[in-house]
């Protein structure tokens, strides 16, 4: 088990084939709660989009969150490799819409070799 405790709003527990959030404590009350509301937002997103069928549906791109408890306080989404290039203009530019302009690379990962944003829908 890997723990990151780099997040300003969550904290992520590495573990087998799962990424598990949960907000972080350690700061002030109003990253908690940003936290809290980050996990619900994924969630969130994956239960609205899993089955769309419009063209512009995002959800292949970002790692998928499987579970959500009330109020976010616990999040399990989809592991996935580590990214290690800065991204490209291109790729920037089709991400945005999903993570707004953080694009640091540990907000990117590669699920199944394919890129996809591991903290998006804020």
């Amino acid at each position: 088990m890997k723990i990151d405790l780099k997040g300003i709003t969550r904290i992520v527990f590495l573990v087998g084939k799962y990424a598990i959030k949960i907000p972080n404590f350690r700061y002030e009350h109003g990253h908690f709660l940003q936290g809290c509301y980050a996990n619900w937002s994924e969630r969130n997103f994956c239960k609205s989009f899993k089955n769309a069928t419009y063209e512009e549906n995002m959800y292949e791109w970002v790692a998928p969150s499987y579970f959500c408890s009330w109020f976010g306080l616990i999040q399990i989404q989809a592991r996935c490799e580590p990214y290690l290039d800065d991204l490209t203009t291109i790729q920037k530019k089709f991400y945005k819409p999903l993570c707004g302009t953080d694009f640091k690379r540990t907000n990117f990962g590669l699920l199944k070799g394919k890129l996809v944003c591991l903290d998006y829908a804020e």
